[in-house]
């Protein structure tokens, strides 16, 4: 079990006390605050005596509005590298259980995100230490126990991303060895696994593209923010889309029908590190050029030729480039917005919200501030079932062990932070 938390209620979500609190921690115990009210922020590191490193990746809602955190476990004395790990915590931040102690965990390794969540039921991939096949893993959170599903055979390579499907499916890229009779270590290609409902494999498809592939020195784990996949409508038309890394520093995108085929391609002379589909051939992202980060909420794509457009964005020299960035579409305060996530240079946590129904120009809502004063690092960010948004970050305790932190925004805040652009005069609806 978890040795006493630090929970720290927020009276604003621009000002963080988890320094104080962690300050008192070290002096004394901290007892578990559980009068937090889940309409109001909140934010709690999860912290406990082992030696061992744990980093979130990916983070669901359950159904009683609760939360199930991936992750992974490193401690090179206990033989645990890139073990998979899963924290879950009830609506108000409070602990529940984890699998820190579960030895059949050490059979994986390498977790990727997303975690698939569907009625209750709750998924995601690793590799299987024996073999090294992908593997799908299954949450059972009455149990509280994770259970194998299956090991794919099939599939040779590195995972990098899966995302779901329009029926319920999923899609997987996988950084191929079968594709490649080279077997180069550095370069792979592409290819795809249409999984069903039922998670066996509808078609694969191979893709003539040379990709590079950034491993994690310690772990080997590839880099999975420069590969991202997804499924979207456009002009009645279902796609996929898949980014990879290319060499020097680029970005091939394709564009492909519900069966593979591939549809549009773009190279871009940078390097896309979060994306997701907005409207139509509209997409927001956020790219790395010149060790800058930059955002772009309308990047429009021509889904189905093979020209590349020049795509502009705008640079925010304060966002730390070389940690993980995220873009997703949300519906916040009942608009439609596109969220981009970040950690700054100076530690906090950054994230804009920017109008998904405006096309002709990067239309900024608003920017919310959080964790200042601690080294978080932003992992995931949902929109929470009582209109507030749920950030899950990593952290360090001791300026030396790695904690998994979660920051809890309410619902006024949220509403305030969206539409934080109407009080200064900059919206325009």
């Amino acid at each position: 079990m978890y040795s006493p938390y630090c929970p720290t209620k927020i009276s604003q979500p621009y000002i963080s006390r988890i320094a104080i609190c962690l300050l008192w921690c070290l002096l004394t115990a901290c007892n578990e605050n559980t009068n937090i009210s889940p309409s109001k922020s909140f934010n709690k590191i999860y912290n406990e005596s082992s030696f061992s490193d744990f980093q979130a990746i990916d983070v669901v809602q359950t159904q009683d509005e609760g939360y199930i955190i991936l992750g992974t476990i490193e401690n090179s004395f206990a033989e645990q590298n890139d073990v998979p790990y899963i924290l879950r915590i009830d609506k108000e931040g409070n602990y529940l259980w984890d699998t820190k102690l579960d030895k059949q965990l050490e059979a994986y390794i390498s977790p990727i995100p997303n975690l698939k969540a569907n009625q209750g039921n709750y998924h995601f991939f690793c590799f299987k230490k024996e073999g090294l096949k992908p593997a799908l893993l299954k949450i059972n959170d009455e149990s509280k126990k994770v259970e194998e599903v299956r090991v794919y055979g099939q599939m040779s390579g590195d995972l990098a991303y899966v995302s779901d499907t329009q029926d319920n499916g999923m899609l997987l890229t996988l950084l191929s060895e079968s594709c490649n009779p080279d077997n180069d270590l550095q370069t792979r290609n592409i290819e795809l696994f249409k999984l069903s409902p039922t998670f066996d494999i509808q078609w694969r498809n191979c893709y003539p593209y040379s990709i590079f592939v950034p491993r994690d020195p310690v772990s080997r784990r590839v880099n999975y923010n420069f590969f991202i996949n997804g499924n979207f409508n456009a002009s009645g038309r279902e796609y996929f889309f898949t980014t990879f890394l290319g060499q020097d520093n680029s970005t091939i995108l394709i564009f492909t029908d519900h069966q593979g085929k591939v549809q549009g391609e773009a190279r871009l002379p940078f390097v896309i590190n979060s994306m997701a589909h907005i409207n139509n051939n509209q997409f927001a992202m956020t790219f790395v050029k010149q060790k800058d980060l930059n955002i772009m909420s309308n990047a429009v794509f021509n889904l189905n030729s093979q020209t590349s457009p020049n795509l502009i964005g705008s640079t925010f020299h304060e966002i730390n480039s070389q940690a993980r960035a995220i873009t997703k579409k949300m519906t916040l305060a009942n608009k439609e917005v596109t969220i981009i996530a970040s950690t700054l240079e100076n530690i906090p946590i950054r994230i804009y919200a920017f109008d998904a129904k405006v096309t002709t120009t990067d239309l900024l809502r608003g920017s919310l501030t959080l964790g200042r004063g601690n080294p978080y690092e932003i992992a995931d960010v949902i929109p929470s079932a009582d209109g507030g948004l749920t950030i899950v970050a990593n952290t360090l305790v001791g300026d030396r062990f790695k904690r998994i932190a979660v920051l809890k925004v309410s619902a006024t805040d949220t509403n305030n932070f969206v539409n934080s652009c109407l009080s200064t005069g900059t919206c325009n609806e």
